[in-house]
């Protein structure tokens, strides 16, 4: 019986994934590295410490590298370039919401970014967006992000609720294989940036939110 909903940030409630991207890759430039959209396709779903220090083995080994500089040189210019656009939640986003509040389903955010990119994303969304969360839990409430299952235990114990009763929405290949090393129901969302062949772990393949909605909420029982 599902009790909880439970939603990724990036590429789930919002697109931020190209924005991401294309801060990697001034951050890159900066350093005279020019990388394919491979590779910087392949950064989706894992945290900005793990990027960094792939990163740093494949473009540095010998040199000099802080990766504490780098990740705060890197977020400066995520954020500004987050300041200047306009988000919207993706499609089926707002409806869940609205089903959740209609089901008396609790909501969580658990994200591998960190608080302050969490909380000026939410901030550029609808107004009060955050509120419908009763728990957020971000890369730096945990030692270990995805794929590790530290953020969804996380999620878990402050729902209170077995990870068998929560339902969450993933799009990246760290999002569910963490989500499942926890135990909690995923539903995979297809996109550019992540293989096939790593969604199928998920319990669900689907297109959208929406999707989930309309074809496969029936086959769930809810509380």
């Amino acid at each position: 019986m599902i009790k909880a909903c439970i939603l990724d940030m990036d590429g789930v409630i919002v697109d931020t994934e190209p924005i991401q991207l294309e801060a990697f890759r001034v951050f890159l430039n900066d350093h005279q590295i020019q990388v394919s959209a491979e590779f910087l396709d392949a950064l989706v779903g894992y945290s900005i410490q793990d990027n960094m220090e792939d990163i740093k083995q494949k473009f540095f080994d010998q040199k000099a590298f802080d990766i504490p500089s780098a990740i705060r040189r890197r977020n400066d210019i995520y954020l500004k370039m987050i300041a200047q656009q306009k988000l919207e939640p993706l499609p089926g986003v707002i409806e869940l919401i609205s089903f959740c509040q209609q089901k008396n389903l609790k909501l969580a955010l658990a994200s591998s970014s960190d608080q302050q990119q969490v909380d000026t994303i939410m901030n550029r969304l609808v107004l009060n967006f955050r509120s419908v969360f009763e728990v957020v839990v971000t890369g730096d409430d945990v030692i270990n992000k995805k794929p590790a299952p530290d953020i969804y235990l996380r999620v878990l114990e402050k729902l209170n609720l077995p990870a068998q009763s929560c339902l969450t929405f993933e799009d990246s290949r760290a999002g569910v294989e963490s989500a499942k090393a926890a135990g909690v129901i995923c539903f995979a969302i297809r996109n550019q940036y992540a293989e096939e062949q790593y969604l199928q772990k998920a319990d669900r393949v689907i297109d959208s939110i929406q999707e989930a909605i309309d074809n496969h909420f029936r086959e769930l029982q809810f509380f």
